[in-house]
């Protein structure tokens, strides 16, 4: 009777043993499953603030936009713009009418230009352009035109120079007194230009003039830089943000039909 009672209690002991076990497996899964499901709640959660808050920074953008383009604003109008809207989405606009370097990419007969002048006014520049340096990776080579004029509205001829890949000088702008350009970058190859980048210093020759190259840079005007960040929710310690830059010129740039002119054998005229 004892054997048998012992072997009872010992089997006993194994049911307990193999319970615990299979409610600990169970207890594991549920738990996983658990968390699976709340990090999958949090990520939707989180994608849907940060989408509010891509809005939220979309509307900056579109009334800084207007406000400089549509109504001929000065940026500095818009600079540090704050706004919380009622569903408590907000954003902060940050804005800067200069650039300190400018990235683009040109196809074949593609032109891109730069206004170095305050479009607003003829007066000189706070931080007068004297020379700009234009980098580029590609076969092709650049064309680079420019039109200079006075404070006093005299235009000088237009001059202009061809740049490759591997060419390192500086484009020299300042003749006399001259302070004022509209430059043109054209890609008169046949494959295009790529990681084009170009400076304005205030020196005719920044590397032999400058010992810190840097501190001849200035920056390049007449160039718009809107940076918005929206936030959802505003009163939260840990919200959402979302941040869209733009970049673009003050004023529309002149069409590239201008760099080519019109031989016929009759006379050109413009009827109303």
């Amino acid at each position: 009777m004892r054997e048998l009672k012992t072997k009872f209690i010992s089997n006993s002991g194994t049911a307990i043993l193999l319970s615990v076990l299979v409610m600990s497996t169970i207890l594991t899964a549920a738990l996983a499953t658990s968390k699976l499901v709340i990090n999958e709640v949090t990520q939707s959660s989180q994608i849907d603030h940060s989408t509010i808050a891509f809005y939220a920074a979309e509307s900056a953008l579109e009334k800084g936009l207007f406000q400089v383009r549509q109504k001929d604003l000065d940026v500095s109008v818009v600079d540090q713009a704050h706004e919380v809207f009622d569903n408590d989405a907000s954003y902060l606009l940050t804005a800067k009418d200069t650039e300190n370097v400018l990235y683009t990419s040109l196809a074949p007969n593609q032109s891109y230009q730069i206004d170095l002048f305050n479009p607003n006014s003829l007066d000189d520049l706070t931080n007068p352009i004297k020379a700009i340096k234009v980098n580029f990776t590609g076969d092709s080579w650049l064309e680079v035109k420019w039109v200079s004029w006075l404070t006093s509205g005299v235009i000088n001829p237009p001059e202009s120079l061809r740049v490759t890949e591997n060419d390192s000088e500086y484009i020299q702008l300042l003749t006399n007194n001259v302070y004022l350009y509209r430059v043109r970058f054209i890609n008169s190859g046949i494959t295009q230009l790529n990681n084009v980048t170009i400076k304005a210093y205030n020196d005719v020759d920044p590397v032999a003039n400058c010992p810190v190259l840097t501190e001849c840079q200035v920056p390049i005007p007449a160039r718009i830089s809107l940076d918005a960040v929206g936030r959802f929710p505003d009163n939260s310690n840990e919200p959402s943000e979302q941040r869209i830059s733009v970049t673009m010129p003050e004023k529309s740039p002149i069409s590239g039909l201008y760099d080519y002119v019109l031989y016929s054998e009759e006379s050109i005229v413009k009827e109303n």
